[in-house]
């Protein structure tokens, strides 16, 4: 099944919600002082059940990297 993916910062503002990260801020912090970055792409896959019903599924896509190189722009 393919799902669109829907800019997360867009749907929060919509829906009144804060996406809520699979890494939390304490690793992040401890990655950067170690000399990484976090870097991580957040979207929602919207569904419908069976029922009419929505659901949105939280997709995040993460990349640790060293802090001197950037992967996404």
């Amino acid at each position: 099944m393919q799902v669109p993916l829907v800019d997360a910062d867009e749907l929060d503002n919509q829906l009144g919600t804060e996406f809520q990260s699979g890494v939390p801020n304490d690793v992040r912090n401890q990655l950067k002082q170690q000399g990484y970055m976090v870097q991580s792409k957040r979207k929602y896959a919207p569904l419908w059940m069976e029922n009419d019903r929505p659901m949105v599924i939280p997709v995040e896509d993460t990349q640790i990297v060293p802090a001197s190189e950037k992967v996404w722009q």
